[in-house]
């Protein structure tokens, strides 16, 4: 890695983002440095789906700090929930205090956002931008900002960077999903007592591969199973490499509030100074789940890590 020369843009001042679950983790978030707060979205079991209050009182609560609050929407959606969709869209443009843009998952959603007046709207990793012509697609679409792919080689989304027409966000620590899919596997291979039914799906639940590694399972407001990779991706000790990047992005939707502000100050500090090696020993010794560097850990698509 120390082969690679970091990414280099004419851009400003690199922002850092965390995507969270719940009110306390985003004011945690804001507390410690973050420069923008994704909220909503999908809400995994036992917690519950945010509120109009809940948007209200977070955005009150950036803006008086300084902050942006990004409202974030599911990243499946079907024809059923587009209406549900509609509304919060119609709802949240309506507000006092407006949020500082939306963030989408698909194109029908991208469409849907274009209807209303918010101030920017982004999209995110599920979009799998590769190159700068997809870039420039999305942004005569109405992006103005995209996350990227999460497939990217390093040098692969250095180019991306360097050349899109979007300001783009990488996504540098957090839980990635491998898949997201209608079956139920708890209810499926578990025999759930049917009394007790909406009390046994608020547990988290697990697969285990042939090499022993656990995938968590997080089931959102929707029964859908999100099923992650057994290990959270980690590019503390190379964050001063994506520094040209428009924003880095912590993913912190499987976190406590406390994790979240102990993740965000950190992230704050190696952006803003150097990363520590005593930082990233305390980070290893008190992550809740395993940590790796996704797909730059493959060298032999020469352009990793």
């Amino acid at each position: 890695f120390s082969n690679e020369r970091p990414i280099k843009t004419a851009s400003g001042k690199t922002k850092l983002s965390v995507r969270v679950a719940t009110v306390e983790a985003a004011k945690a978030a804001i507390e410690n440095g973050a420069d923008v707060v994704y909220v909503g979205g999908e809400v995994f079991k036992p917690l519950r789906p945010w509120t109009l209050n809940d948007y209200e009182n977070i955005i009150d609560f950036a803006h008086y700090h300084g902050k942006q609050i990004i409202i974030n929407t599911p990243r499946t959606t079907y024809q059923r929930e587009c209406n549900e969709l509609e509304r919060l869209f119609d709802s949240i443009s309506k507000f006092k205090q407006k949020p500082d843009g939306v963030m989408v998952s698909n194109l029908g959603t991208l469409s849907l956002a274009k209807q209303f007046d918010f101030a920017q709207i982004n999209t995110d990793i599920s979009f799998n931008l590769f190159n700068y012509g997809a870039a420039e697609f999305l942004k005569e679409n109405g992006a103005a900002q995209a996350a990227a792919s999460l497939e990217l080689s390093f040098t692969q989304l250095r180019s991306l960077v360097e050349q899109s027409a979007l300001p783009i966000e990488v996504v540098i620590h957090g839980s990635y999903e491998s898949m997201i899919c209608d079956h139920n596997f708890p209810v499926m291979y578990l025999a759930f007592d049917s009394s007790n039914y909406y009390t046994e799906l608020k547990h988290h639940y697990a697969l285990k591969d042939e090499a022993g590694e656990i995938h968590s399972i997080r089931i959102d407001q929707y029964g859908r199973n999100h099923i992650y990779f057994a290990k959270d991706l980690c590019l503390y000790p190379y964050i001063k490499h994506f520094i040209g990047a428009a924003s880095l992005r912590i993913d912190a939707q499987l976190y406590q509030a406390d994790f979240v502000a102990f993740l965000t100050k950190i992230y704050r500090n190696a952006i803003d100074n150097e990363p520590s090696t005593d930082i990233l020993n305390d980070l290893k010794s008190n992550t809740p789940r395993l940590l790796g560097i996704g797909v730059y850990r493959f060298r032999e698509s020469r352009n990793s890590i």
